[in-house]
């Protein structure tokens, strides 16, 4: 219905950036064995590529509320960096009630949706305001989005037996916990780690081969990636973890652990890390918990905050000549240059210098 919003949803076809780098999901394999396997599909860019995302999150502010909500987020990836992980791109299809997770019974919650995105597959007919013409949209859903226990809900994989994903049930690789340590305080634990090995708080070994695994992820993270510079990754992640190996005890390599080895194969397969990681999701989780204001209906409270969010958002597309969200300058230029990184210039003075993480 914007022109602005079809012309958006038009750029992965239309971008000239397409020499080989992976800067958007389309550059990736699993965008163009789809592309390869359903031709009629990718012949019109205007057919969405969604990503769904899903996660509980404790709508009161206290901790110790027992009540889980899970929204359902679509995402469509036919937009540019710049937009597609915006809140504004958003989609909140549905909201799964608590007050507990839902478990298995989340499919019993997902077929509505699961209906719909099936009649989108088929086609519905949609207005197309830039060529101001009607034309049969298809949408298509390439993968989902969660954090790892998550993941064992939406997937149905268990996330707690010997195998904890489809993943490492390549290998046979058995899962080790901590006495007392949930699969979730992993996360908590290496977080923890990585600041204090670089504040040489640990022995010269220790801190050594954690800077270099926390080289590894900033370089898996860039926002623009050359295939060729894969390879190296993978190799630097498997001589990381037998360096940590020699280290660690052997109660130390959970599941979490071993699936690091795994993640340059799924940034071939899908593209730039930061348009499948759950930080977007998270920061959205929180901008719904702030339209809660009923706690005996938290649910009502987040549908009615998010249509009148979503009305707003959805006139402010058509105001010109009147500064909105949607049109105002930006603190930092979200749109990147010939080789995919932001302009220094436009981020700090030439008299600044940067070193060790620090701006003088």
């Amino acid at each position: 219905m914007s022109s602005k919003t079809s012309s958006d949803m038009r750029w992965h076809s239309v971008d000239c950036h397409k020499d080989g780098l992976l800067r958007h999901p389309r550059d990736a394999e699993a965008w163009k064995k789809f592309d390869f396997t359903f031709p009629e599909f990718s012949q019109d860019p205007r057919n969405v590529r969604l990503a769904l995302a899903s996660d509980g999150f404790n709508p009161f502010g206290h901790m110790s509320a027992n009540h889980s909500i899970w929204p359902v987020v679509l995402i469509p990836y036919n937009t540019p960096p710049w937009v597609c992980m915006k809140q504004s791109n958003f989609i909140l299809s549905m909201i799964i009630p608590g007050k507990r997770m839902p478990g298995n019974d989340i499919d019993v919650y997902l077929q509505p949706l699961i209906d719909e995105l099936k009649e989108l597959w088929d086609g519905v007919q949609t207005f197309d305001a830039l060529s101001t013409e009607t034309f049969k949209m298809r949408a298509a859903l390439m993968w989902t989005i969660s954090d790892f226990p998550g993941y064992g809900i939406l997937s149905g994989w268990s996330t707690y037996d010997g195998y904890s994903s489809n993943i490492s049930r390549c290998v046979d690789v058995k899962q080790r916990r901590l006495s007392g340590l949930k699969i979730h305080d992993f996360h908590i634990l290496m977080q923890q780690l990585l600041p204090i090995a670089l504040r040489n708080a640990l022995h010269g070994l220790v801190s050594a081969v954690i800077a270099d695994l926390s080289s590894f992820f900033r370089q898996l993270c860039s926002k623009v990636l050359n295939p060729m510079d894969l390879d190296n990754l993978q190799n630097q992640i498997i001589l990381t973890l037998c360096h940590l190996e020699m280290i660690f005890p052997p109660s130390f390599f959970t599941v979490m652990v071993h699936l690091v080895v795994h993640l340059v194969d799924e940034v071939r397969r899908g593209g730039p890390v930061h348009y499948r990681w759950m930080y977007p999701i998270e920061r959205f989780l929180g901008h719904l918990k702030s339209f809660v204001r009923n706690m005996a209906q938290p649910e009502g409270s987040i549908a009615e905050g998010y249509m009148a969010d979503e009305i707003l958002t959805f006139c402010s597309r058509y105001f010109e000549d009147v500064e909105t969200r949607m049109n105002r300058p930006r603190r930092v230029d979200d749109k990147t240059n010939d080789v995919g990184y932001h302009e220094k210039e436009t981020m700090f003075p030439k008299n600044w210098q940067i070193s060790s993480g620090f701006i003088f």
